[in-house]
């Protein structure tokens, strides 16, 4: 059975909603991979509208996956960066091993490059 835990997402991105980070705390199955925790977080934001940013960039973007993964090739956009971290700050590699389990993940940040 898998156990339940809480992990941090902190968003950035260049737009108004987004611009100083918003802060996020979703329940994840403990073997979640970080493409289903940003799925888990995309049900949060739609389920609780207040804490939505989008839609952003003209229309186009409507949730955290669309934002960050890129489905065809099964990674994150090159333009994103993804800092993953475990307890007492420890790196988690994520954008290398998409795939792991988030067992050991405490805390997420994620930010679109502003150069995009």
């Amino acid at each position: 059975m898998s156990k339940i835990k809480k992990i941090k997402f902190t968003v950035f991105a260049p737009v108004k909603s987004l611009s100083s980070g918003k802060k996020y705390e979703i329940e994840i199955k403990e073997n979640a991979n970080f493409i289903e925790a940003l799925a888990l977080l995309d049900k949060y934001v739609f389920e609780h509208p207040d804490e939505s940013p989008f839609p952003i960039y003209e229309g186009y973007i409507h949730s955290f996956l669309q934002l960050f993964w890129d489905p065809r090739i099964n990674e994150i956009y090159d333009d994103c960066a993804v800092q993953a971290y475990g307890p007492n700050k420890v790196f988690i590699p994520l954008r290398e091993k998409i795939e792991s389990s988030l067992h050991i993940v405490d805390d997420i940040l994620l930010q679109v490059d502003y150069g995009c």
